[in-house]
């Protein structure tokens, strides 16, 4: 996708002319309210498929559909912000649905009466077609089924659909209420679908069809798309009529259109940012822990990191106090164990405690009284990650672990960690699960099979713990193989489990209603002024 470089100021003009309206005002024109949002985004959707990873794509399915159920929200914090709950499910497009006592079979009955931003009436053959859709394009929608055991999905009849699993399956309801596989309004689709694009993926790009609280009403690349409210919503018309999706790809052109009150929403800001805005009396900043981890992982597969004193050492040098300050500017927290908190199952597992003595120790027990040289890598995938790079690179230096830093592209680094390569024997790289769920969680990040185990991490007594919790729908019974496989992976100590930097909304002061869904996007429907 092109990008442009634009000044705050001259954005600032860009947006109030496609707004039409003064934007730093509640109101507009004669006191009308205003219900036009402005959201100064990193990059404009490049397409709407939510099987496809692009920049902006999962700003932007997130609103258009609807999932069958979805999360609910807590009670808010102490900042007044909601996140969902990965332990209690509730409906959306299905209104109900049962489960067959081997736990193998799952009838939803569907909404009555639903009806697309296109005017076409939601039945089981949308459901079918969208998740076989997602399944014959093999990415990310045919990863969910494959993770949460789906055989097939069967049309009972218009109102009910029947999905199969080959096993029973402890987090397949929670992944229907990830933002894929979408459930599209196939009647739309298929006017656009060719024989060679029996999908209508090519329309896909600069189109969408679904039954959401938003529909794409245009698209201009690299500078901005539009939405406005499905009049056919079945949960009410949100109370934001047209939201304004506009590129600004540079973070402080955004942090200075929100100090203005010319936008009312902003992605990604840096953390000292986040630190400035919170002292700005009209912007909010509304944070809860989320689901990123920052850590350096180390593969148990090369020296020294093969021996678990220099692992535990390493994780003894991990200065979180410094981290804290000069990394993240005071915001997020140490993590709590292997998974983040609030997880399904996470267990509260104690960290290694800051202790330079201690780690020289094991150092030497480790065979290595003078000392070893290392190399950490890094990118740019993240902000922070230089910085924690360097930070880490001073506290090792204390306990003589040498560290040279080599900086890699954010492509190399997740080529040379997938499965197949994982060739990087020490690495600073952020994971960040999206089904609320410790055995989700750990059968990705920690088993050989997982796609995000990209550190070849590989105890067999952990793997058989994951698959036999993976495999009941007892949750207490769950929990407890949960409990024993995340204390055996801080015990193993590869990865260096360093920061929970929390998730963010940074919005005008008068945005009311956000709640955190865990691919870190707002749902605007939540949102209101007030």
């Amino acid at each position: 996708m092109r990008k442009r470089a634009l000044t705050a100021a001259g954005t600032a003009v860009a947006l109030l002319a496609a707004a039409g309206c003064s934007g730093a005002d509640d109101k507009a024109g004669g006191g009308a309210e205003n219900r036009t949002m402005v959201v100064a985004a990193s990059s404009v959707p490049a397409g709407f498929d939510g099987d496809v990873l692009q920049p902006g794509s999962q700003a932007a399915v997130t609103q258009l559909n609807e999932p069958l159920v979805d999360f609910a929200a807590s009670e808010p914090n102490e900042s007044g912000a909601r996140q969902v709950q990965g332990d209690k499910v509730e409906p959306r497009l299905a209104e109900s649905w049962e489960t067959s006592a081997d736990g193998l079979t799952y009838t939803f009955s569907l909404r009555q009466g639903v009806k697309s931003a296109r005017g076409n009436t939601l039945t089981a053959d949308d459901v079918k077609w969208s998740w076989d859709k997602s399944i014959a394009q093999k990415r990310t929608g045919n990863f969910i089924a494959t993770a949460t055991n789906v055989k097939s999905i069967e049309v009972v009849d218009p109102q009910h659909v029947k999905f199969t699993l080959s096993a029973p399956s402890p987090v397949f309801l929670r992944a229907l209420a990830l933002y894929v596989p979408n459930i599209y309004d196939s009647t739309e689709m298929k006017k656009h679908a060719t024989a060679a694009d029996p999908w209508a993926l090519e329309w896909l790009k600069t189109n969408h069809a679904g039954f959401g609280a938003y529909q794409l009403e245009s698209l201009q690349a690299g500078t901005q798309a539009v939405f406005t409210a499905n009049p056919n919503f079945y949960r009410g018309q949100p109370y934001f009529t047209k939201v304004i999706y506009r590129e600004v790809p540079d973070s402080s052109n955004r942090v200075q259109l929100l100090q203005r009150g010319e936008v009312d929403w902003i992605e990604d800001p840096t953390p000292k940012q986040l630190q400035d805005l919170a002292a700005v009396k009209s912007v909010k900043v509304r944070s809860v822990v989320g689901n990123l981890q920052v850590r350096a992982l180390m593969n148990p597969n090369f020296p020294p990191f093969d021996n678990p004193l220099v692992r535990q050492a390493v994780n003894h040098a991990v200065d979180r106090d410094a981290i804290k300050n000069a990394v993240f500017y005071g915001f997020g927290q140490a993590p709590t164990g292997s998974v983040p908190p609030g997880f399904q199952c996470a267990t509260n597992v104690p960290l290694y405690d800051t202790n330079f003595d201690k780690a020289k120790q094991l150092m030497t027990q480790a065979g290595f009284p003078n000392g070893v040289d290392v190399e950490l890598t890094y990118s740019d995938y993240n902000v922070w990650d230089e910085a924690l790079s360097v930070q880490l690179k001073a506290s090792l230096e204390k306990v003589g672990i040498r560290a040279s830093l080599k900086k890699i592209p954010s492509a190399d680094m997740l080529a040379r960690s997938a499965i197949g390569k994982r060739d990087l024997p020490f690495f600073v790289l952020f994971e960040q699960t999206q089904i609320p769920d410790a055995g989700y969680s750990l059968a990705l990040s920690s088993v050989p099979t997982g796609s995000a185990d990209r550190n070849n991490y590989n105890n067999p007594q952990l793997v058989d713990l994951v698959k036999r919790a993976n495999a009941t729908t007892d949750e207490s019974v769950r929990c407890g193989l949960l409990e024993q496989a995340q204390k055996l992976h801080m015990q193993d100590a590869t990865w260096a489990n360093v920061w929970l930097p929390g998730a963010y909304g940074v919005m005008k002061s008068d945005i009311q209603g956000w709640v955190w869904h865990a691919e870190q996007q707002p749902r605007w429907h939540d949102l209101k002024r007030g």
